[in-house]
This record gives C-alpha cells, sequence and structure tokens, in this order.
C-alpha cells in the first residue's frame, strides 16, 4: 500500500513537473527529471528509514511542526503575488460577491463548478480580502488530521509531512490560490474525526449530527459522493440500517443547500450551475463505473487506512481517466501545455495518499477494524 501511495504522489508530480518546468526551456526539463527521481528516492528511502527506526514524533512535536507549515503558508499566500491563468480564486471571489449584491451567482462567463457550501466556506476569508487563506486551512486541516491518530499515546506523522513539503501541486496550489486541496483535506478530517462516533451505535442524534455535517460538505464537490461512498459502505455494512439512515440525512442535507439556488432560477442553475460542469468532465457511464467499483471497495476494505488509500487511489484514477480521455481528443501536446486539461484536478488524491502512508499499529484509529 505505502509504495503504490508513493508511486502515484510520484506520477502527481511528474505531470505537475512536466508541465510547468517546460516553461523554462531545456534546462528546466531536465531539471523537472532530476526532480521526479529525487522526490522518488527521498519517498523510498524516508519510507525504508521509518520502517526501520524508532523515530517517533510527540504530540507537541507535531502540533509545533503542522502550525508552522500552516503559518508559512498562509504567509505565503499573504505575501506572494498570485500570476496564474487559473480562474478558481475569481471564481469564488465573483460568486460571493454576485450573492452579496443579490445576483444570482452561477451565470455565464464565470460558470462556476463548485457546490453552494464551497464558496460561503470562503465567505470569511474573503471577507479578510483574500479567499486564497484556503489553502493555509487546507495544511491545518491536514495536520490535524494526522494529529488525530493515536498510536500507543505518542504520534509518529513525520512521513506524511515529509512528502508533503516534497510535492510540487502543494506549492503550485498555494501560488495559484486554489482550494482543491482544502477541500479534500475538510473531507479527510471530517471523515478521521468522527468515525468513533459513527462507531458508537447507541448515538443516534450524534449520527444525525454528523450526517448533516456530510451531507453539508458534500456541498462542496460532487467527487467527494466517492470518498463517501466507500466510507460509509464500510462503515455501516454490519449495520445496513443504521447506513440507509445515515445516508438519507446527507442525500436530504445536500439538497436543502441546493433547494434555494433551484428555486432561485432553475433554467440558469441546471445549465450554468455545477451539475453541468462537473459531469461534463467523464461520460456517464464511465461516471456509475466508478461509483461501481467504490462500492465493491466499501465491501472489501479491512480497516479505515484501506479506506482512505482506495479513496485516493480511485480519485487518482477518475482523474487520469479524465486526462486521457482529453488527450486522445486533442493530442497531449495541446491537453498538457495548452491548458486544455486542469491538470491541478490530480491534487484531489494527495491528502488521501498522504495520509494512507501512516503505518497501522497500537491503539490507532486507522489500524485494522472489523
Amino acid at each position: 500500500m505505502k509504495q503504490t501511495a508513493i508511486i502515484l504522489l510520484g506520477l502527481v508530480s511528474v505531470i505537475f513537473v512536466a508541465k510547468y518546468s517546460a516553461r523554462l526551456g531545456e534546462h528546466g526539463v531536465i531539471s523537472g527529471v532530476l526532480y521526479v527521481l529525487l522526490f522518488v528516492g527521498v519517498a523510498f528511502a524516508a519510507m525504508y528509514f521509518d520502517s526501520r527506526s524508532n523515530l517517533i514524533a510527540t504530540s507537541r512535536y507535531m502540533m509545533l511542526t503542522v502550525g508552522g507549515l500552516t503559518i508559512l503558508s498562509l504567509v505565503a499566500v499573504l505575501v506572494l503575488p498570485s500570476g496564474s491563468r487559473v480562474g478558481r480564486l475569481p471564481a469564488i471571489e465573483i460568486w460571493l460577491s454576485d450573492l452579496l449584491a443579490g445576483a444570482f451567482p452561477y451565470h455565464a462567463p464565470n460558470l462556476p463548478s463548485g457546490f453552494p457550501v464551497l464558496f460561503l466556506l470562503a465567505l470569511p476569508a474573503y471577507a479578510v480580502g483574500n479567499a486564497g487563506i484556503l489553502e493555509a486551512a487546507g495544511i491545518a486541516l491536514f495536520g490535524a488530521a494526522l494529529l488525530k491518530i493515536e498510536r500507543n499515546g505518542t504520534q509518529n506523522h513525520w512521513l506524511p509531512l515529509l512528502l508533503l513539503l516534497l510535492l510540487p501541486s502543494v506549492y503550485y496550489e498555494i501560488l495559484v490560490r486554489s482550494e482543491l486541496f482544502f477541500n479534500m483535506a475538510l473531507v479527510l478530517a471530517l471523515i478521521i474525526f468522527t468515525d468513533e462516533c459513527l462507531a458508537q451505535k447507541e448515538t443516534k442524534w450524534k449520527l444525525a449530527g454528523v450526517a448533516i455535517l456530510f451531507g453539508l460538505v458534500l456541498s462542496t464537490r460532487s467527487v467527494v459522493g466517492l470518498a463517501y461512498v466507500i466510507y460509509v459502505l464500510w462503515r455501516f455494512r454490519n449495520d445496513p440500517l443504521r447506513g440507509i439512515g445515515f445516508t438519507a440525512i446527507v442525500v436530504l442535507t445536500f439538497l436543502l443547500t441546493l433547494a434555494p439556488f433551484v428555486l432561485w432560477n432553475p433554467a440558469l442553475f441546471f445549465s450554468n450551475g455545477p451539475f453541468s460542469i462537473q459531469i461534463g468532465y467523464l461520460p456517464l457511464w464511465i461516471i456509475l463505473l466508478f461509483l461501481g467499483t467504490a462500492a465493491v471497495a466499501g465491501f472489501a476494505v479491512r480497516g479505515l487506512r484501506e479506506v482512505i488509500f482506495a479513496t485516493g487511489l480511485l480519485l487518482f484514477a477518475m482523474v487520469l481517466i479524465a486526462f486521457l480521455l482529453r488527450v486522445a481528443e486533442a493530442g497531449l501536446h495541446s491537453t498538457l501545455y495548452m491548458d486544455r486539461f486542469d491538470i491541478s484536478y490530480f491534487v484531489f488524491c494527495t491528502p488521501f495518499l498522504l495520509f494512507s502512508l501512516q503505518p497501522p499499529g497500537g491503539n490507532s484509529i486507522i489500524a485494522l477494524r472489523t
């Protein structure tokens, strides 16, 4: 599992480096190839060292590290200029400015692809004048999920954080003020922090509260549903009635977040809204195939750590297929170098793959469960 996660993270790095190092000319391409080799080499060396050493990061050390990385990313967002053609941050700003002005936010030419809660989560950052703060929040959420893990009363999370620092996609997200890592780190943190609650069968009201949270987070991007299918089927496979009730509340909450916009302007919502944009990336039959695969994975995985890994694996595969379909249509050069495909979607899998590098054991919440 660890080896596969590292290889996939390396492939994500290859794609980012291949695209952006080429802008530096021949030397940039050579540098890019060397960087990818360095990443894979360091990753496997670190994994080898981790498996044969007793080095354990304490909770205080982890808190300082996560806090430091969050502060550094926040400073970078506030200080460094955003010089990119990526329109994700402007889409958030236009959506919120339209909503606050009383205008319907899903309209051309903006065509935002996110569901309403994604933009509402950005509202506090937008209110202080920099919606790009979400990326720093994403790193904080990822670190918090790592800190949640307890292994014999200590923490052992240095390997995921080390590779996080080596991923070019993370620096890309900060520079372009993207929110994709934040979005997926939010899903990861939600699962990690609520799993113990869902494992307790007697807490019906807590179950409903967690389901509402899941429904709200689902109202960020449709791809979140893929992670939910795997997790919910695994968590409730021994108690299907609770699983059905939980799922019903999740779906109802999600629909309620959409209802105001559907009632406001149904024609524009369905023609310019998130469904028309997000579903357009893949044919419907491929989407259904991935949902079916996620369902099979939900019954096949043996513990939460495997749930996280399977989620990262399927997210990578889904984006890769969308990328290859565009390559078949427009050619590799146009797809990669002429912006015929947004490679930042490969960021979806990175929090899950990084987190799956965490070793199971002892009292860890990612140890195998039945």
